[in-house]
């Protein structure tokens, strides 16, 4: 039995047992080789069907799994069967093929997915800038770069890039912070949180003026994970602050360790503003229970 379809039988063995179907735990059991899956000789078009069909009874269900199951042991070969459709509206297909992705090494789902950026279908280049950041492989970057000029691949790119921390695309990312769409700002924001460069910070607390909570509020996590340099930054943006953005700050700021955050936010212990009092003393009470 190879390692791969070990680690594939664990995982799909107990859902084979609670529907009913005995054939993979049985398998298992003996230690039976691969070859003797009923589904071994099945056209990968047509479990990528099976694997994604609803499965209304038992009998559905059981097929179901076992389609999934030899689908994963097929691995590096089903994958490009699966990245050849994934542009078609159908969410199950898509969630198949990521997990395709996740049960392959670092290596084997780069080099199968790599040539998928240059697909002339928007959508399989999006999927496959996003499937890319699965795994870590940051050598990879100057690959998924590019995307950050297609607006369908975008917010992908800037997803993977800031799981692979490529701080050479932090310039590239920040303009992101004011695009049109929200969603996309929101990308931007977590990309520069996860490589994690401090320079960012001004821009940042810019980005707690954005009209889109979601926005405001990824900002404001993203300055508290960036360190003591972002917290002076912001300790300097507080005098000229108003409103929901001095909110942020002082929501920010009253997570640090640091002492001189403290004294910066209690300047706002009695202001007039009820709302900003009480963002005052939940931070200083956190502080406190330190």
């Amino acid at each position: 039995m190879t390692e791969r379809y070990a680690r594939v039988v664990r995982y799909a063995a107990p859902i084979a047992l609670a529907l009913g179907w005995g054939s993979l735990c049985a398998s298992h059991a003996i230690g039976a080789d691969v070859e003797t899956n009923a589904y071994r000789t099945v056209a990968t078009e047509s479990l990528i069907l099976e694997a994604t069909r609803y499965g209304s009874t038992p009998e559905k269900k059981a097929a179901k799994s076992a389609a999934h199951a030899e689908l994963l042991i097929r691995g590096t070969n089903a994958l490009p069967v699966l990245m050849d459709s994934v542009h078609i509206e159908n969410i199950a297909l898509q969630l198949l093929t990521q997990e395709e992705v996740e049960h392959l090494s670092a290596e084997e789902a780069a080099r199968i997915l790599l040539p998928y950026l240059k697909s002339d279908r928007p959508r399989t280049r999006r999927f496959a800038a996003y499937f890319l950041g699965l795994h870590v492989t940051p050598e990879h970057a100057s690959e998924v770069t590019p995307l950050l000029r297609d607006e369908e691949s975008a917010g992908s790119a800037l997803r993977t890039l800031g799981k692979w921390k490529i701080r050479a695309a932090v310039t590239a990312i920040v303009p992101f912070l004011r695009h049109d769409r929200e969603v996309y700002r929101v990308a931007a924001v977590n990309a520069l949180r996860e490589i994690g460069d401090p320079s960012v910070a001004p821009r940042l607390v810019d980005a707690l003026d954005d009209p889109v909570f979601t926005v405001r509020e990824t900002a404001q996590q993203a300055l508290v994970e960036l360190g003591p340099q972002a917290e002076k930054v912001m300790i300097q943006a507080l005098p000229d602050a108003r409103d929901g953005k001095l909110r942020h700050l002082i929501r920010a700021l009253g997570q640090s360790k640091n002492r001189a955050a403290l004294r910066a936010i209690r300047v706002y212990a009695h202001v007039s503003d009820p709302e900003i009092r009480a963002d005052v003393e939940d931070s200083i009470a956190r502080q406190r229970s330190r």
